[in-house]
């Protein structure tokens, strides 16, 4: 609209909104098939082209620019909300950290007033910060800004204690992150790409423990080849060969026959098209049952060297299935094993 008519931006920004102008704007325009038109009460009165039509185009350009204004005010506060939200706490996790930081970050509450004005910010939250108030004599810095300034020191520290922290990390996540575009370059983008390379990390330790150990056995099966039948030519076993077995050899294992769930990939049921080994229950287990199904894993580790390199296969299978990611689907097996001091699992 104001390409051929530049002169509209101008007109526009002199004009005062007020409530008969944003009646008259809803009473102005329809839309017929996506094309916009005057509506058939205007149709009579306004000619298009006349300079009646062009103060109504006026109006609707000085109405969305309004809308444009409110919707940037709202995200600014919006973001400003994370600060006094420290008040409860930083977060779960250091992503709620990064988040909340970053919604201050965005505020521009660290420029200069030069700087600021170019920032588009819609709001000048740096009162906020970093004034210093008198007192009776005694000089304070705000609550807030307080608050603002613990977080920020937290966030410092954290490399010291979370690998995802650390420069070089930082540094990886923020080569994968430039492949993203637009709205999915968010934090929370960020925070699965950090996921995503703490899985593979850990995956690549694993295997190295593996090797340095002289483990060849259990490197086997850590290839896609024990889930998918048709990839098995460079692995010896799929995952339902192992699992055969270990039922053969311990016919009254409660863990192999009644918690664990076999579902071959040319089951009819099985959506993901992939051998799958689940836990046979949507509930809670209690820590009675957990401590009883330990106890059988470690017997079955224990019985010989068979089943013990079949339950190495096992939890294998568990951790190429799922990347190597503690998901919640896994989550339980994976503490089975570990309640029972597996070795090789730390």
């Amino acid at each position: 609209m104001t390409t051929d008519k530049p002169f509209l931006l101008e007109n526009a920004a002199t004009l005062r909104m007020s409530t008969e102008v944003l009646t008259e704007q809803l009473n102005a325009w329809e839309y017929v098939g996506g094309v916009k038109t005057l509506s058939k009460t205007f149709t009579g009165e306004v000619e298009v082209g006349s300079e009646a039509y062009e103060k109504l185009e006026e109006a609707e350009l000085k109405v969305l620019q309004q809308f444009l204004t409110l919707e940037r005010i709202k995200r600014a506060t919006n973001k400003f909300i994370a600060l006094p939200n420290f008040i409860d706490g930083i977060g779960s996790s250091t992503l709620d950290l990064e988040r909340s930081l970053k919604s201050l970050n965005d505020l521009d509450i660290n420029k200069s007033d030069s700087d600021f004005k170019n920032s588009g910010v819609p709001i000048d939250f740096r009162k906020f910060f970093g004034q210093i108030n008198d007192i009776g004599g005694v000089k304070t810095q705000p609550y807030l800004t307080t608050l603002y300034r613990m977080a920020s020191m937290i966030n410092k520290v954290t490399p010291s204690v979370f690998i995802s922290k650390t420069k070089p990390f930082e540094q990886i996540t923020d080569i994968v992150l430039s492949h993203y575009k637009g709205a999915a370059r968010s934090v929370e983008s960020r925070g699965e790409i950090k996921k995503s390379i703490i899985s593979y990390l850990t995956a690549k330790s694993f295997i190295h423990r593996l090797k340095t150990r002289g483990d060849g056995k259990r490197l086997v099966t850590l290839d896609n080849g024990i889930i998918y039948p048709e990839a098995s030519e460079n692995t010896p076993l799929i995952i339902m060969d192992v699992m055969r077995r270990l039922m053969k050899n311990n016919p009254d294992s409660y863990f192999l026959y009644d918690f664990l769930k076999p579902i071959t990939y040319d089951n009819p049921n099985n959506k993901q098209m992939i051998d799958r080994i689940v836990a046979n229950t949507w509930k809670t287990v209690p820590d009675a049952m957990m401590v009883e199904i330990g106890r059988d894993i470690a017997n079955i580790y224990t019985k010989d060297e068979q089943n013990y390199q079949d339950m190495n296969h096992l939890l294998n299978y568990l951790l190429v299935k799922d990347g190597f990611t503690f998901v919640k689907k896994i989550s339980f097996l994976l503490k089975c094993y570990a309640s029972c001091n597996v070795e090789g699992y730390y």
